[in-house]
């Protein structure tokens, strides 16, 4: 499978030559997604625990920020490489998100894989900082900022084994696209409504909730989407 995938030809066959791929990023994709794997597992040699402790935190929020000092330090080279996965492997199915459905250019394409990632990030972790300070709501930052962080990086694990399948069965690019639209969507919407009820739990205001959400996050996202869609699409 994976000869044929790379190289286009069978196992029953031997090829005189290896014939040019007729995608020269898949070189590229491949080696992306192996230093995924370089980077979990040197994350997992520093810290045997982490994949557990991860699930552990994604499954029961509660004093998240007090378990996170514990065994999951949010500055841990470990945690710190899995947030780098995030976005390495974001970059990646984007990527083939993009040349699946091919909407924009070549260039366009890698652009988007590069940049979108970190700037989606930004704009999870920076607006409950801005509403705090411009509201003076007391939110209970740790807790926001550390379920967003350990969702990415549980995220980013899925996207591991999204990006090597989709990656070696270009084919199913339908299914795979809609797994990682799947996965994005579900990940988002989880972090919503666990930074939802931590807020209202903590005694914030709803409008406060609403402004933090709607007004730094989802609107900037609907603004950006208008904007690819009257020049790009």
């Amino acid at each position: 499978m994976i000869l044929q995938t790379f190289f286009g030809t069978g196992l029953d066959e031997i090829p005189k030559a290896l014939s040019p791929k007729e995608h020269g990023y898949l070189f590229l994709i491949g080696t992306l997604i192996l230093g995924s794997f370089f980077i979990l597992a040197f994350a997992k040699s520093l810290n045997l625990k982490v994949y557990a402790v991860l699930v552990q935190l994604v499954g029961n929020s509660n004093n998240i920020a007090q378990k996170m000092k514990e065994s999951h330090r949010l500055f841990s080279t470990s945690s710190i490489l899995l947030l780098v996965n995030y976005l390495l492997m974001s970059a990646v199915c984007l990527y083939l998100f993009n040349d699946y459905l091919q909407l924009y250019p070549s260039w366009f394409e890698l652009l988007l894989g590069l940049g979108l990632p970190p700037i989606l990030l930004l704009l999870q972790l920076t607006p409950p900082f801005i509403v705090n300070w411009i509201t003076n709501a007391k939110m209970p930052m740790p807790t926001i900022t550390g379920i967003t962080i350990v969702g990415l990086q549980f995220t980013g694990l899925l996207l591991t084994v999204v990006a090597l399948l989709w990656a070696l069965n270009p084919r199913w690019g339908y299914y795979f696209l809609f797994a990682f639209l799947l996965i994005v969507v579900l990940s988002q919407t989880v972090r919503l409504f666990k930074n939802s009820f931590v807020l209202l739990g903590a005694g914030v205001s709803w409008y406060y909730i609403l402004l933090y959400f709607c007004t730094l996050e989802i609107l900037p996202l609907f603004v950006a989407f208008y904007y690819l869609r009257m020049n790009f699409l």
